[in-house]
Formats: C-alpha cells, sequence, structure tokens
C-alpha cells in the first residue's frame, strides 16, 4: 500500500503509475487488504494512468468497504470534473456527498475554493475559510485571506487585512 500510495498521486508528476497500479492490485488479491486505502490509493493510481473508468471502479470498491469514506467519494467527484462542464452535476454531488460524509475533509474544500474563484469570488471566499478551518495551520493564510478580499473587490477591507498580516508576523 506504501508503494502504491507512493507512486499514486495523480496530482504529482512523479511516481509510476503502472508500478504503483501493479503493487496495489497485488495487495488486494494475494494480501487481502479489505482496507478503502488500499482501493482509494489504486483508484488514484488509475486516474493518473488517465483511466478513469477503472478509477472510479476502484473508489466504489472503498465505498463497499466504508460507504462514509470522504476521500474515495472526493476522488469519484474529481474523475468526473476531468470530462468537462457537462459533467458538473455529476462531480458536484460527489463533492457535496463527501462533506456530507465528513465536514472536515479539506482537499474538497480546495477543489471548490479553485473551482468558483473565476466564477463567483464570493462562494470561491466561502470554501477558502472552510478549506483554512479544516487544514493545518498555513503561515500563508492571512495572505490568501487578504488576497480573497482584493478578490472580491473589497478593497479596504483587503487592506486593512494585508496591515493584519504585517502586524502579526512581526519583523
Amino acid at each position: 500500500n506504501a508503494v502504491g500510495f507512493a507512486n499514486a498521486n495523480p496530482d504529482s508528476k512523479n511516481g509510476d503509475a503502472a508500478y504503483a497500479i501493479d503493487k496495489l492490485k497485488l495487495a488486494t488479491t494475494i494480501k487481502k487488504f479489505n482496507d478503502p486505502e488500499v482501493y482509494a490509493n489504486l483508484g488514484d493510481a488509475y486516474r493518473k494512468f488517465a483511466d478513469g473508468g477503472n478509477a472510479v471502479l476502484s473508489y466504489q470498491a472503498a465505498l463497499a468497504l466504508n460507504p462514509n469514506y470522504a476521500r474515495a467519494i472526493y476522488r469519484t467527484g474529481r474523475v468526473y470534473q476531468t470530462q468537462g462542464a457537462t459533467q458538473e452535476p455529476i462531480y458536484m454531488k460527489y463533492y457535496n456527498d463527501a462533506i456530507a460524509k465528513d465536514p472536515a475533509y479539506a482537499p474538497v474544500y480546495a477543489t471548490l475554493f479553485q473551482y468558483f474563484y473565476e466564477t463567483n469570488v464570493t462562494k470561491s471566499a466561502e470554501y477558502l475559510d472552510k478549506l483554512l478551518a479544516n487544514s493545518d495551520d498555513d503561515p500563508k493564510a492571512c495572505s490568501y485571506k487578504a488576497s480573497m478580499k482584493y478578490a472580491q473587490g473589497l478593497f479596504m477591507e483587503a487592506v486593512n487585512q494585508a496591515n493584519a498580516c504585517i502586524a502579526a508576523e512581526g519583523n
């Protein structure tokens, strides 16, 4: 599972998806790993390999073991998002389902923050707040908030937020 995970990240250029698929399939068959994480990693490897059908099947296998596994729900949505705007109702359903299963699952908020940034900055700002509330502390969080105020056209609030960031950082 660890070898598969290290090679399967679909958001990284590093790693060998075919090798990850081989090792993760081996883990699910020979080693009898009945762990949703293994199947989610397998789905990620298939995504990296640009095989959305098998990715979705792997995420569904993870959900068969744990129907509340937000990562598998979210990643299924990511597969559908790669298919274009016509799939928006489908992937948004998966994103909302992932939030319903685990409101603290930060990656879905990161995706929605980015997704809405160009079309609905107010909604994007809401997802940024949820992302920051459900993520590890980020030293740039204050700057992200100031930038978001600027993007919303709240220029005075952006200046005030930026000044608060500067004051908080000190020398």
